[in-house]
């Protein structure tokens, strides 16, 4: 364990705690439900072939294209307020995606493919913290 880095993001979550605390209830929110899930997966590649609606390869395009990268340098430059504010930023997707998406879907291949996605997510809210431990009161 890196002590200083664990640190810095503590400070930084504290800091969004005290001037977005809104945006972090909805980030802590969303991190918690991808995790509670995730943790159904079983270890398997996303297939975005299996993608039936419309939100699932929106969202997944998302992911790829303005999430993932940004993210990943944030965290590996220690940029922790920036890398909050890529994942509230993606939070509004992720809930739509929740609204719109059975993820527990009666066919198997559908399912599993979905929880490796949330799989993925929760792999990169990993990076900063995790949300079930935060305090928001």
């Amino acid at each position: 364990i890196d002590f200083n880095e664990t640190y810095a993001k503590a400070i930084t979550l504290d800091a969004t705690k005290k001037t977005q605390p809104h945006d972090l209830k909805v980030l802590v929110e969303t991190a918690i439900r991808v995790k509670r899930l995730a943790e159904k997966a079983v270890p398997s590649s996303i297939n975005p072939e299996l993608f039936e609606l419309p939100i699932e390869i929106e969202t997944w395009n998302q992911y790829r294209e303005n999430f993932h990268l940004p993210f990943q340098e944030a965290i590996r430059e220690k940029h922790f307020g920036k890398a909050i504010d890529h994942l509230i930023s993606f939070c509004p997707s992720i809930s739509t995606y929740f609204e719109a998406v059975l993820i527990m879907d009666k066919r198997l291949e559908v399912q599993g493919n979905r929880l490796a996605f949330l799989s993925t997510l929760h792999e990169a809210f990993s990076k900063l913290a995790d949300f079930e431990k935060i305090v928001l009161d």
